[in-house]
């Protein structure tokens, strides 16, 4: 299962809608599809965010959290972008992420 997560994006214009992710891991949809009654082999986050939950623009840790609060035996990886570095995280015993870099 796949969530698209950018950085607490404001810049957009008003034909698009950014949800932040703190607002989206409460939205019942979200919920739904995190508690999916099938089997989920992995989850995937991919966005414009980067990797390192110090990062102040980081809102993946928190997707992967709510994520590992339904599903604790669940793997998550990661693809990030947004510092212009190459990063590697290991957010948990199941759980990565990879920021591409420049």
């Amino acid at each position: 299962m796949t969530f698209g997560v950018l950085f607490d994006f404001t810049g957009n214009s008003n034909v698009s809608k950014v949800i932040k992710a703190a607002d989206m891991v409460k939205q019942q949809w979200f919920l739904d599809a995190v508690n999916y009654d099938q089997p989920i082999d992995l989850f995937l986050l991919v966005g414009h965010n980067p990797v390192d939950r110090s990062d102040y623009a980081n809102t993946l840790g928190l997707v992967h959290s709510t994520i590992r609060a339904l599903r604790p035996d669940t793997p998550v990886q990661a693809f990030g972008g947004h510092s212009h570095i190459r990063d590697f995280k290991v957010y948990d015993d199941k759980s990565t992420a990879l920021e591409s870099g420049m």
